[in-house]
């Protein structure tokens, strides 16, 4: 009996839906707006009550611990693809400025071959300018397939890396594997999160 009094006082003073605490006789949460009694709801609410607020998703950024929004890790991922496309762009003003000089028509007499490395950095770095910027709509829309083009990004950045680095060698390359190794560790990071991570799973649904 004790038992059944605070069952019914608990659900007189807490919301059964959200938890919040109830103001007395109170007909409905004002903060979720579900009935406090659905058996007499209709004869509690009136007839031109307000309807109940409805929930259209997750916000864009997830607060507290919920994890069906952009926080967490994701909020790296989401920086990391803000600044990538200023990069891209530097070095594709890098490799336009190299070619159109005196100094790269020098280099090319020096070093044969040397502009087609030239043209494969500024055709790699068009690209990844172009699908960031995809990567980045995808990502605040929420698209389902976010993870696996994301996925697909880190692995052909260190793929096209590795060929880059292979490549400058030929030419007298000091040989430092640091950017290579940059984006190595990051698609070694990045890929297994993508794929195992219940926030992407339950953020990236539309």
């Amino acid at each position: 009996m004790i038992e059944g009094l605070l069952k019914e006082l608990k659900m007189a003073t807490v919301c059964r839906n959200c938890a919040s605490a109830l103001e007395e006789n109170a007909a409905v949460c004002v903060h979720c707006g579900c009935a406090v009694d659905p058996e007499n709801a209709a004869a509690l609410v009136p007839a031109d009550a307000p309807a109940a607020p409805q929930a259209y998703g997750s916000p864009i950024f997830s607060m507290g611990n919920d994890l069906a929004g952009i926080g967490g890790w994701l909020i790296l991922v989401a920086i990391g693809l803000a600044v990538g496309p200023f990069f891209r762009l530097r070095g594709i003003v890098v490799d336009s400025q190299f070619i159109f000089t005196t100094r790269f028509q020098a280099a090319v007499v020096a070093r044969p071959g040397l502009e087609a490395i030239i043209f494969y950095e500024l055709v790699t770095n068009s690209f990844f300018l172009a699908f960031l910027l995809l990567l980045n709509l995808l990502f605040y829309r929420k698209r389902r397939s976010f993870p696996t083009f994301m996925i697909f990004n880190l692995a052909a950045q260190f793929v096209t890396q590795l060929i880059d680095h292979l490549w400058a060698m030929h030419f007298g390359s000091s040989g430092e594997w640091t950017l290579v190794l940059q984006t190595l560790v990051a698609a070694c990071l990045w890929i297994p999160y993508m794929i195992n991570s219940i926030r992407v799973e339950q953020t990236f649904v539309n």
